[in-house]
Formats: structure tokens, sequence, C-alpha cells
């Protein structure tokens, strides 16, 4: 006879009898907690996943940056033979500040630091307001805010290649 009953272990009994594991133990926790400890376990929950997951994606894109670096840098003792410094631009400047002074052939302008530059002007130097509208050194007014950029001559003038106006 095969009867339910008989069984040494009902389901139940079974159920109880086993310990419990942690994770059962704060559930049960839980449950019973109030509904501002409830919220303070998901936020505190969610913020840990959350940080789990940015640092494998930055783990990720790190080691991935370095594999893609190891493989377009070439070897250090072949980049200090093959490496030719560009001395080109060892003479360009740029500044910026408010126009003191202006003609056809200069222009002067004071920097935020409230030091003065004077620049050359002349047929290749363009002149552009910030749309790209091109103007003459006439149009530039006093007190007007440029960024000029230019290369310094063997003599020690320096002579503007391009100039922005931000404002009149």
């Amino acid at each position: 006879m095969n009867n339910h009953n008989s069984l040494p272990h009902s389901f139940d009994q079974h159920r109880s009898s086993r310990r419990k594991s942690p994770w059962s133990k704060l559930v049960s926790k839980i449950r019973g907690a109030s509904v501002l400890t409830k919220a303070i376990f998901l936020a505190a929950t969610t913020l840990l996943l959350f940080s789990a997951q940015a640092y494998g994606f930055y783990a990720l894109g790190k080691s991935h940056g370095i594999a893609v670096q190891k493989k377009s840098t070439p070897d250090r003792a072949t980049a200090r033979t093959s490496a030719v410094r560009d001395t080109s631009n060892q003479n360009r400047w740029t500044y910026s500040g408010k126009v003191t002074a202006i003609s056809d052939k200069s222009i002067s302008i004071k920097s935020n630091g409230g030091q003065t530059q004077t620049a050359q002007i002349d047929d290749k130097t363009t002149i552009q307001k910030l749309d790209g509208t091109k103007v003459a050194p006439k149009d530039i007014k006093k007190d007007s805010t440029v960024l000029i950029s230019g290369t310094k001559q063997d003599n020690g003038t320096q002579v503007a290649q391009r100039i922005r106006i931000s404002n009149k």
C-alpha cells in the first residue's frame, strides 16, 4: 500500500527541515521590511549593478584601446631614429584681444592679460567675420574683439596671416 501519508517525510516537512540559504534569509527579511527600507535596498542594488556594468565597459574599452595602440605604435627605437622634427611652425603665433589701433598696414590689440601686440597687415592677410564674410582693414572698429594668427619674420616683425572679428 502506497499511501502518501505513509511516506517518512512529506514535502512540507522536507522544506522546513532543510537549512535556509543566506539569499533566502535576505529575501525573507526584505519581505517583512518597511517601504523605506525596501526602497533603499533597491536603490543600493541598482547602484551596485550599474557601477559593475560601467566598470566592465571601462575595462573592456581600456583593454581594446591598449591593443589598438600597440598595433599602431611603431617600435620605440624605430620611432626615435625615423622621427624628423617639423620646424615650419616654430615662427607661428596667435593672439586674441581688443583692437586698440588699426590702419591699412598694421593692427594693435590688447589681450585680457594687458599685453599689447602689433602685427603687420599685407596683401596676403585674410580678414573675416565669424560668419566667413571677408572685410577690409577699414571695416575693423576700435574695441572689436579679434583673433589674429600669423608668422614672425626673420627681422622680428610679426605679419598677420588671418584676422577673425568676433564682434563689432
